[in-house]
């Protein structure tokens, strides 16, 4: 047993977008649907991820702390969910750039479709402002 087994769980759980996002590719490479649907889960599990990362940063200056923000030297570090701010950084700027591509290339979107673009293109650029905090 680790001396910290909530430290020791949270490491183990970095990885855990990683593996969810094998686990798609894996599953659902196999035709044009099958890669238009992955695609929509990982943009979509990854705007979740974003948007889990802004409520522990806003939550954190309501005086609730989740351990997703880092104070030091008067500083505040936003870690995201589980992970480091700079794999926040670069994976709000990937969704940035992806839910961007969706919304410009929706034309036979249906409305609810659209509408997650939206949601998930506002959560990367907020996360990717948030980021740089």
């Amino acid at each position: 047993m680790p001396p910290q087994p909530a430290a020791s769980l949270r490491k183990t759980l970095i990885y855990f977008p990683y593996l969810a996002g094998f686990v798609a590719l894996v599953h659902f490479l196999d035709g044009r649907e099958r890669v238009a649907a992955a695609w929509d889960f990982l943009v979509r599990f990854g705007s979740a991820m974003l948007a889990l990362s802004l409520a522990g940063y806003f939550l954190f200056f309501a005086g609730v702390d989740l351990g997703m923000v880092r104070v030091e030297y008067g500083a505040l570090w936003l870690r995201g969910t589980l992970v480091t701010p700079n794999i926040l950084g670069a994976a709000a700027g990937i969704l940035l750039i992806a839910s961007l591509v969706r919304v410009l290339t929706a034309a036979g979107a249906t409305r609810r479709a659209r509408l997650l673009d939206w949601a998930g293109l506002a959560v990367a650029a907020a996360a990717l402002l948030a980021s740089f905090s």
